[in-house]
């Protein structure tokens, strides 16, 4: 359910309530994991983070309103300082990977 919402960029804008819903509801069920979860080899690399990847991508390509946006820049500051991850520098999983 949560890839199937945060990859519907037409959705975004045409149901705005629906997405500030779902980053609330999201907020609250992720405040309910602890901070060094994703710290572990195993979790850190999930399919949380680049689906919330993609949403944030997709938020900011959508016809969203100011309001939308801004609660979802929000939502992305929480969860980069709270797990310290970087949104911004995620790698795309076809891109080259340069091995020294």
């Amino acid at each position: 359910m949560v890839n199937l919402l945060c990859s519907c960029v037409d959705a975004i804008a045409a149901y705005p309530s629906l997405f500030t819903k779902f980053m609330s509801v999201l907020h609250f069920h992720i405040q309910e994991i602890p901070e060094d979860f994703f710290v572990d080899i195993v979790s850190q690399d999930n399919f949380l983070t680049g689906t919330l990847s993609r949403f944030f991508e997709n938020l900011d390509a959508s016809g969203a309103g100011a309001e939308l946006k801004k609660r979802g820049l929000n939502f992305r500051s929480h969860l980069e300082k709270r797990f310290r991850w970087n949104f911004s520098s995620e790698l795309d999983e076809y891109a080259p990977v340069v091995v020294l």
